[in-house]
């Protein structure tokens, strides 16, 4: 019985464990699923608002995409957003994944069912404006609830290239604050376009540094939401070894403190390879007023790279032998509608260079209220003159007056005012001293463009754009970028320019009203402008002859049409050089207007003498195309035929008296291109000695005796030219001996000669020779200096 009794018992007890085991794993099996459950598909909608409620109740204004549950017992919530009111019109932050530290048996301990919350790399994005977010990246936080609101144990972010790290509490007691926004709908408008703009800098800022070397910020804080301003904080920012758009700074940093609505700046130092700047300060909320001093002997030339083109041009050209300092103070209130602040200030520089020229000092006192911005006495030294400033500008009305005293060469400043100052700067040279000036600045606006230099200036042996003067002295005008010169009298060893004139940085364009000179037109000519020293290269006066300039010249070669229209009267004493071609014209006691009209060129010659002959005539040139015209046309009374054929072909054995008339055109440089016409007639001279005409004297004088030697009466023809050949019909040239008719061309592109003449004798021997006149009919032919002339019958 004993035996039946156990095995029994052993069956009942195998029985009952295989049962418990079964029961524990469909447990364990249900269990899993519901975690499984839970973990991708969420807990129940009425946890989700159990939370929500909580967080309400906390005077936190959030909501929750999704709710999962971790595998450690936590909760996963999804597209956590944070508002400042509970209509949850007004985003503060959002996050899209929150662990959450619950406390699932907090109703049994009497602790707060939500008990923490941790953020890990994430990205914490907060609404600026409609269109604009600020973005926290690498965002870690660990933060505790408790019954007084939220306890910030660690936090780090990384936003514009700065660490982040915050520690604080955030004492939940009333609603979250809100930032001022206007009502009006425009004001509301213009502040969301400044904020965007302060923004869109902030990131341009953040992007000129090293991002492998990021700053760093630490902040301890405690905030209670019902009144902000009773919070408490400290601020630790540093960085060591920081590039910003490739200038090394190497240190930065700066302790701040707020508390009883006091901020104060214990310092804020910047350090570069050579001195340091350190700025301190008070904010006292309560009473709305600030102050702050600074000091600075910061050698900031390696922030030259850093800065703007034109300021880091100006300041790359600096060299510091002396630290440079910077120091002063300011204090402001904003106690009412409209603040109130001040600011002095002190620069006083000593031992440095500018673009390689040393200066002793500069001395700057500044003064200002906010309105108005006032420099008693500020001073520059140098080797080559110094300056003196006394300047006032006031916001309000708005005004500038100014007075400037100065003996500096003024070329050292090349770099500080824009690139068509610079050009002017360029142009000048100094041998001895800069010039003597005194100068006003007035004007109302804020655009210095605008406002009016106007002076007085006196200068001894100096160049302007290469051109050497003894002296110059001129009242000017300086504004938008026009410089005016009155009363301006420059001396040359060889004469004097009088007159006015504008030169227009801005457009490039001068403009001349009454200049007279009687200076060499060619080396003062680039005062003017390079093109138009171009156009009046061409005409060479042995004695400078007297001008007399008006009108505008257009300085921009870019330009399709040029709005230049230049007239240059003259009358000179001497002899014009100038070379028609490849022949040498000396014109004498000239008189005459040249003018340029964009790209054109006239030259009217009213009175002139040529070969001892009167001249007088027009002549044209264009340069619209790359190939320049050419138009002339001229009249000669009276020249010396000898003179003529002496200077033009080196002809010694001719005379006589010549007229001469004739119109051209055609494109220089291409003979071939020349068209025109014109008539020739001498007088009273040896006419046959001419070159193509030599062969015929000797081969006619073989058989009229002396007839190379004759002295002809008359000599003349008109002519036509076109191709590259003058052609006439009409030669004719007689004596009371003989007469010669001639038709024929010249072509003096190929250097050919086609021409028949028949020679007649005239009185008794003509009439004894009639028989055989077909004997004196020839034919010339070979080159222009080497003709070749036969008989046409033998």
């Amino acid at each position: 019985m004993e035996a039946v009794t156990l095995t029994a018992w052993h069956r009942l007890r195998r029985f009952l464990a295989q049962l418990s085991l079964s029961t524990l794993g469909a447990v364990a099996l249900g269990v899993l699923a519901v975690f499984l459950i839970l973990r991708f598909y969420g807990l129940p909608p009425q946890v989700k608002n159990y939370l929500l409620r909580e967080l309400r109740a906390r005077g936190l204004n959030v909501s929750i995409g999704r709710v999962l549950l971790d595998p450690a017992g936590a909760v996963i919530a999804r597209n956590v957003r944070v508002y400042r009111t509970p209509a949850q019109d007004d985003l503060l932050v959002g996050v899209s994944r929150v662990r959450l530290g619950i406390g699932w048996f907090s109703w049994w301990q009497g602790r707060p069912f939500l008990q923490s919350a941790e953020v890990s790399n994430a990205t914490v994005r907060f609404p600026l404006t409609e269109r604009t977010t600020a973005a926290l990246e690498d965002v870690h936080a660990h933060i505790e609830f408790n019954s007084q609101g939220l306890v910030v144990r660690s936090a780090e972010a990384r936003i514009l290239n700065l660490l982040v790290s915050l520690r604080g509490a955030i004492l939940l007691n009333g609603p979250l604050p809100r930032p001022k926004v206007p009502d009006d709908p425009d004001a509301a408008r213009l502040h969301a376009q400044r904020l965007e703009a302060a923004w869109r800098q902030a990131e341009d800022i953040s992007g000129r540094f090293d991002p492998q070397h990021p700053l760093r910020l630490h902040i301890d804080f405690t905030v209670p939401t019902a009144s902000p301003l009773d919070a408490t904080a400290r601020v630790v920012l540093s960085g060591h070894d920081v590039r910003f758009s490739g200038a090394l700074v190497r240190e930065i940093g700066a302790e701040a403190a707020y508390a009883n609505q006091v901020a104060t700046l214990s310092a804020l130092t910047v350090q570069l390879s050579r001195g340091a700047l350190t700025v301190t300060g008070e904010a006292d909320l309560k009473q709305q007023r600030a102050h702050a001093e600074f000091y600075s002997d910061l050698d900031f030339t390696p922030l030259a790279v850093a800065l703007p083109w034109r300021a880091g041009e100006a300041v790359s050209r600096l060299d510091f032998g002396d630290l440079p300092v910077f120091s002063g103070h300011a204090e402001g209130s904003w106690k009412d509608a409209k603040p109130d602040w001040k600011m002095q200030a002190d620069v006083d520089w000593e031992n440095f260079t500018y673009g390689g020229a040393p200066f002793r000092r500069l001395v700057i006192p500044i003064a200002c209220d906010g309105q108005r911005l006032f420099i008693p006495t500020a001073v520059l030294e140098s080797d080559r003159g110094s300056v003196r400033l006394d300047a006032l500008y006031d916001r309000a009305i708005p005004s500038m007056r100014a007075k400037l005293d100065s003996n500096l060469d003024i070329t050292l400043l090349t770099g500080l005012v824009s690139p068509a100052f610079d050009r002017f700067l360029e142009s000048l040279h100094f041998n001895v001293a800069g010039p003597v000036a005194s100068i006003t600045v007035s004007g109302s606006g804020n655009d210095p463009r605008q406002w009016l230099l106007s002076g007085h200036a006196k200068v001894e042996n100096c160049s302007y754009k290469k051109i050497a003067l003894d002296s110059l002295e001129t009242d000017f005008t300086f504004q938008d970028l026009v410089l005016g010169l009155k009363n301006f009298t420059v001396r040359r060893p060889e004469g004097t320019v009088r007159g006015e004139f504008q030169d227009d940085f801005g457009r490039r364009i001068v403009r001349i009203g009454g200049l007279a000179a009687d200076v060499d037109l060619q080396a003062v000519a680039p005062a003017l402008g390079n093109k138009f020293a171009g156009y009046v290269a061409p005409y060479r006066f042995d004695k400078p002859p007297k001008a007399k300039f008006s009108g505008l010249v257009d300085l921009n070669d870019d330009r399709e049409k040029l709005e230049t229209n230049l007239v240059v009267d003259f009358d000179s004493p001497g002899t014009l050089h100038y070379m028609l071609y490849k022949y040498p014209l000396d014109i004498a006691k000239a008189k005459g207007r040249l003018r340029v009209e964009g790209r054109s060129l006239s030259l009217r010659c009213d009175e002139g003498q040529l070969f001892d002959g009167k001249l007088n005539g027009t002549l044209g040139v264009g340069f619209q195309t790359k190939d320049p015209s050419l138009r002339a046309s001229f009249k000669l009374d009276g020249g010396d035929f000898h003179q003529a054929m002496s200077k033009l072909y080196k002809n010694e054995q001719a005379s006589g008296t010549v007229t001469l008339q004739m119109s051209l055109a055609g494109i220089l440089g291409n003979l071939s291109s020349f068209t025109g016409d014109g008539s020739i007639g001498v007088e009273n001279g040896y006419i046959l000695s001419i070159p193509f005409l030599g062969g015929l004297s000797n081969l006619v004088g073989a058989i009229i005796p002396g007839f190379g030697a004759s002295k002809a009466d008359h000599g003349s023809c008109t002519f036509k030219i076109a191709d590259g050949v003058l052609h006439t019909d009409d030669l004719t040239i007689s004596s009371l001996t003989f007469s010669a008719i001639g038709n024929g061309q010249a072509d003096y592109v190929r250097n050919a000669l086609d021409f028949d003449v028949r020679v007649n004798v005239r009185g008794i021997v003509g009439l004894l020779l009639f028989p055989v006149s077909k004997l004196f009919e020839y034919h010339g032919s070979g080159t222009l200096e080497n003709p070749v002339w036969k008989s046409k019958i033998l």
